[in-house]
């Protein structure tokens, strides 16, 4: 799972679902981040990348999708699209904010009783190989373990790569699984 760090002149916020983490005022980056680390094992069950969004990315966007980014965002990440939008021109007060759906949770016990969740532990000890979302890479390695997220609803592979750890969910149609 991946978490992104917003930064915006000294204030700093990493959002990761439904979670925010904002830097304490004057704290150094470097400390800002081993801090959320540590709040980010105490969170989640599975491991979790922090990737840096830069607010330059924005920039490059048409009108018509940072309006859309706008609606959805939160936090940092609002008040950089809302800038951008102001110098731009566009009143950011007459577009409609949409809400996020609410995800029902589910019973932790009955979700490893699922068969998805049986199919997904038959794969732990397997090579998976897959394309992560947005991304040109192929990732190949070794199913450690699965996890679930916060409400139980969503199954992640914990894939070794090397020494890295990366993540990707049951749902990502590009993930195959080879015996080794």
């Amino acid at each position: 799972m991946k978490a992104k760090l917003y930064t915006l002149g000294l204030v700093m916020e990493v959002l990761v679902g439904n979670k925010s983490y904002i830097s304490n005022e004057n704290e150094p980056k470097k400390e800002f981040l081993k801090r959320v680390n540590v709040e980010l094992e105490k969170d989640f069950d599975e491991a979790i990348d922090i990737v840096e969004f830069k607010s330059e990315t924005y920039v490059g966007y048409d009108d018509e999708m940072l309006t859309e980014a706008f609606k959805v965002s939160r936090g940092l990440q609002e008040a950089i699209i809302k800038g951008i939008l102001a110098e731009r021109g566009i009143e950011v007060e007459k577009i409609e904010r949409v809400s996020r759906a609410k995800v029902q949770p589910r019973d932790k016990a009955e979700m490893q009783a699922s068969e998805e969740y049986l199919a997904a532990k038959a794969n732990v000890g397997k090579i998976a190989k897959y394309t992560p979302k947005d991304k040109e890479e192929v990732v190949k390695g070794i199913v450690k373990s699965i996890s679930l997220n916060k409400t139980n609803t969503i199954i992640y592979y914990n894939i070794q790569q090397g020494t890295n750890l990366r993540c990707a969910t049951s749902k990502n149609e590009t993930l195959e699984f080879f015996e080794i």
